[in-house]
């Protein structure tokens, strides 16, 4: 399914200004208690505590208010009038632990935090562990998962041992007929036998080489990004048994629905901004990171199921007229490791607005009627800009994965192409 994020945002847009239009004629000029002990005065600022069953309007208005506030709350994790600084504070450190938002940052943390179990030094590790130094019961090297991915790719890896015998008679058989494939393809000695020996080694080293390529792209590649990117506001020192990659990208949901929230405390229009501007942004945010996830999750598929069936795929590489499968397979596997560091770039990247905001000002000299804007409401503050632009970041990362593919031209015809 081909998803497109403006049609979503702009329905999520659309879909809270029709829960709220009855609200805005009783949204009054405050601060309410100017972000000193909560957020805002909710249901003082916009809807009544209390209505009589006759009053269509009122019961309208706190209904539509319900709505929006319990979204914030599945959203954020508090309740609109029991925000504060404190709150704010913990989601921009990164020590928030409530909500979709944390919920969905911890999940992408953990797609960093374990990378598929496909690495050159755990291959060699579980190989020289059970050897004449070791006994079987002594070989622990390696996790559970691990040693079933690999089980699985060495019982592919004898299949295809078995089927290349079966190849080499009948290449054997074409040599000695001197047999056609197709029109100026004749099978040789010389161009057969560079084949079965190349094929033979791919076959035999197919996991240790995906798993050099999955330790070099995906696992150095998210720490080179994270280490050039990672802004000072990123708290690493928390990750645990975590990745450090892992934990900037965690905090990323939680930090930009905070300096949202932050941005927007204290605005001229009260609480009606607040929670418009809250439950548009939190879900936002939310929704790209989950299908930045799920983008992931798929790559991660692809890399364990290109490791575990890579032997047949280069044993159908090695028949004569399918050179371009060993290619194939090559860039499917770049393409799906690459993914995880382009994700992750563009996560900081937004990580790194967010933590800048204050370098970040829409109109500098406050002159002409946009600067008296500017100046009565909060919506054009740094925070608020920041915010943007870190969704738009946001954005980029779930379609990192589409450009990378469009850059190694998998996937499918490039469009506009018949």
């Amino acid at each position: 399914m081909n998803w497109r994020p403006k049609p979503i945002l702009l329905g999520l847009f659309a879909f809270s200004l029709f829960l709220v239009f009855a609200a805005v004629a009783l949204a009054r000029e405050t601060t309410g208690d100017d972000y000193g002990a909560t957020f805002g005065n909710l249901w003082s600022d916009v809807a009544e505590t209390s209505c009589e069953t006759t009053d269509l309007n009122c019961l309208t208005i706190n209904t539509a208010t319900s709505m929006e506030n319990f979204l914030f709350t599945q959203i954020v994790g508090v309740e609109y009038d029991n925000v504060t600084k404190g709150v704010t504070a913990a989601m921009i450190d990164g020590e928030w632990d409530r909500g979709l938002a944390a919920a969905t940052g911890r999940l992408l943390g953990s797609v960093y935090a374990n990378p598929p179990s496909v690495h050159l030094a755990g291959y060699f590790q579980e190989k020289l562990s059970n050897n004449i130094l070791n006994s079987p019961a002594q070989a622990t090297v390696g996790t559970d998962f691990l040693n079933s991915i690999l089980n699985f790719w060495e019982r592919m890896r004898d299949l295809a041992y078995g089927l290349f015998l079966i190849i080499m008679v009948s290449i054997g058989l074409m040599i000695i007929l001197r047999r056609e494939i197709a029109p100026r393809v004749v099978i040789s000695f010389t161009n057969a036998l560079p084949k079965i020996v190349i094929g033979l080694a791919l076959i035999t080293f197919s996991f240790p080489l995906i798993g050099l390529a999955v330790d070099v792209g995906l696992v150095f590649g998210s720490e080179l990004v994270k280490n050039t990117l990672v802004p000072p506001g990123i708290n690493l020192e928390k990750a645990g048994e975590a990745k450090s990659a892992a934990d900037a990208s965690s905090q990323f949901t939680t930090k930009a629905i905070g300096v949202t929230l932050d941005g927007l405390a204290g605005d001229i229009f009260g609480a009606f901004v607040g929670l418009i501007a809250g439950v548009i942004f939190g879900a936002a945010f939310v929704l790209i990171s989950i299908l930045a996830i799920l983008r992931l999750l798929l790559s991660y598929a692809k890399i364990l199921l290109a490791t575990i069936f890579s032997p047949l795929v280069i044993l159908i590489g090695t028949l004569p007229g399918q050179e371009g499968v060993l290619s194939s397979l090559t860039k499917n596997i770049l393409v799906n490791v690459l993914t995880f560091p382009a994700v992750l770039f563009f996560l900081l990247l937004g990580s790194f607005f967010l933590q800048t905001q204050g370098g970040i000002n829409v109109f500098p000299d406050n002159s002409g009627a946009a600067g008296l804007v500017a100046q009565s409401s909060k919506l054009f503050s740094p925070q608020i800009a920041a915010s943007i632009l870190a969704l738009i970041s946001a954005l980029f990362a779930w379609k990192a994965p589409s450009m990378i593919e469009a850059a190694f031209e998998v996937g499918g015809k490039p469009r506009g192409k018949k």
